[in-house]
């Protein structure tokens, strides 16, 4: 009879001292949730110590998709405990690059209530985007703009 579930390639093997670090990061209370999921899905998929599980199983004891459980079984190969810790972000997302100062806040906002450019009707995000590049000294995206303005509670559109 044909087995549905594929044969495990990766045998993950915690220590003990491996094992009692993840077990004390899981009791702080400061820990990002995503890196809680991991920890705990580390700790089901160890072979070493407790049942082995097969990786569905893993998946929906901790509610999320296989597709995640595979994904920290890879970090933990390509860079072991400290990878599955660590959530690496993209640059461009991170928001606090993005922030705005006190006068490139008044710039755009005097850009924003000004006329809009020659033959467009009123102020797009995109075009206040490009106009930004110009007259602020650092470019800012179209989702900082956006969130600052809608902060501001000022309707660009009219």
């Amino acid at each position: 009879m044909k087995s549905d579930i594929r044969p495990v390639k990766q045998h993950i093997n915690l220590s003990d001292d491996q094992v009692s670090r993840l077990q004390k990061l899981l009791d702080a209370k400061s820990l990002n949730k995503t890196i809680k999921r991991r920890i705990q899905l580390l700790l089901d998929l160890d072979e070493s110590h407790g049942e082995v599980m097969a990786r569905i199983d893993v998946a929906k004891m901790n509610r999320c998709s296989t597709g995640v459980v595979y994904a920290v079984i890879k970090l933990f190969f390509k860079g072991g405990i400290d990878a599955v810790l660590k959530i690496k972000r993209n640059n461009n997302s991170n928001h606090a690059n993005q922030k705005l100062t006190a006068e490139d806040e008044a710039k755009l906002i005097t850009l924003a209530c000004g006329p809009a450019p020659e033959g467009y009707t009123r102020w797009s995000y995109s075009l206040l985007e490009q106009e930004a590049a110009t007259i602020l000294e650092h470019p800012v995206k179209r989702d900082a703009i956006a969130r600052k303005l809608k902060k501001m509670k000022l309707n660009h559109t009219k």
